[in-house]
């Protein structure tokens, strides 16, 4: 289901803001017209030129909607949905279409849709009106008619019916989607591939007055003949325009992706850009890794680097405990000895003393004896001397 917003003001009595359409919006004819000139530029513009008979086939639908053989309910529907046009500017469009591909016979489809345009912006309000009034009729008639044919049905049917319907718009917004992707990559100036070989051969030939179908025949039957050799040149040709259309698809896709239109670059293109982003993520990861590898592994030297000087100091200050303690230790072992020697000198100084001392009183106690002995012997000298 699309959605056309008409813009026209209305009066407080008959607005439109948002319009449904129902897919097929529109049942275009496109026919050929015949030319009769000889002109080859006349011969182009009359098999480029299309004819459209109808938008709405409502006769047609119609009849295909009254008949009750062999249809299914979703044609019914269809036929209901699209059976008359709910939008003013459809109804304008169908009833002048044809008048102005008939003043207008060299304009495009384009350049006539932009002529229908215009002239409906130029009409009056009460101009438009009764295409509005139109418009508003043909939605109240199609609404009974939904009311109608709904009724007409069990609830299973309906739902079911829903469900095909959505299913099949669904897929109807996904063309358009397609649709629209591929006219906004022309209009981004998206580059045109690269003709082929044979393409570049037959802009080489004459077509005349021949139709496209019997020229790309004959064409086709002439490049088939034609020398390997003659064909090189061709082939080369397209081969580096091949080359070039490559360089510059690449070019605008890049672009693209750099304006965060990422839909509209090729899924190859897409995949070879992500592989790309994972492997300079998964590169700056790694830098990463590494990066953080050597930082922890200097840490750790460092750390190491550290823990050795902490234990040679320790050893060091260890040593030098272990020194002071031999050194006093040996100190504690020369006072000893010379305590020792002290004490063992001390020792024979009083040994020595004490027997100088005996030795002394010996001497004393001899001379004391000597002196009384020799007193005595006096005095019994005395005794005899006066005995005598």
């Amino acid at each position: 289901m699309s959605t056309l917003i008409c813009r026209t003001a209305l009066s407080s009595s008959f607005i439109i803001s948002r319009l449904q359409l129902n897919s097929p919006k529109l049942i275009v004819q496109q026919i050929k017209l015949q030319s009769t000139t000889t002109n080859n530029n006349d011969a182009l513009n009359s098999t480029n030129k299309f004819n459209m008979v109808s938008f709405y086939s409502t006769d047609n639908k119609k009849e295909s909607s009254n008949k009750e053989g062999g249809e299914s309910l979703e044609k019914k529907l269809l036929g209901i949905t699209s059976a008359r046009a709910i939008n003013p500017f459809n109804i304008y469009l169908k009833e002048k279409y044809k008048s102005t591909i008939e003043s207008n016979p060299k304009a495009t489809q384009k350049e006539v849709f932009a002529i229908l345009g215009n002239s409906w912006r130029s009409l009056t309000f009460d101009e438009k009106l009764k295409y509005l009034e139109t418009a508003n009729e043909n939605r109240r008639q199609k609404k009974a008619d939904l009311e109608k044919f709904y009724s007409s049905i069990s609830e299973e049917q309906a739902s079911t019916l829903r469900k095909s319907l959505k299913t099949k718009r669904s897929e109807r917004r996904k063309e358009m989607n397609e649709y629209r992707k591929k006219r906004e990559k022309r209009n981004l100036k998206r580059p045109k591939h690269a003709p082929s070989a044979f393409i570049l051969y037959t802009k080489t030939l004459d077509r005349g007055e021949a139709g496209i179908q019997d020229f790309i025949k004959g064409a086709s039957m002439k490049w088939k003949a034609l020398a390997v050799q003659d064909k090189q040149k061709f082939i080369d040709e397209a081969k580096a325009l091949s080359e070039e259309y490559k360089k510059k698809l690449a070019e605008w896709e890049t672009q693209m992706v750099s304006q965060g239109r990422v839909d509209l670059v090729r899924l190859k293109f897409r995949n070879s850009l992500e592989n790309k982003l994972t492997k300079k993520k998964s590169d700056a990861q790694r830098k990463l890794t590494k990066g953080r590898q050597k930082l922890r592994l200097k840490k750790l030297r460092a750390q190491a680097r550290q823990a050795d000087r902490l234990r040679k100091k320790r050893e060091k200050v260890a040593k030098a405990k272990e020194a002071a303690k031999k050194k006093l230790v040996k100190a504690e072992v020369a006072k000893t000895k010379k305590l020792v020697e002290l004490a063992s000198k001390l020792k024979l100084h009083v040994i020595k003393k004490s027997v100088d001392g005996g030795e002394k009183k010996a001497k004393r106690a001899a001379k004391k004896n000597k002196a009384k002995e020799s007193s005595d012997e006096s005095s019994d000298d005395e005794n005899v001397k006066k005995q005598v």
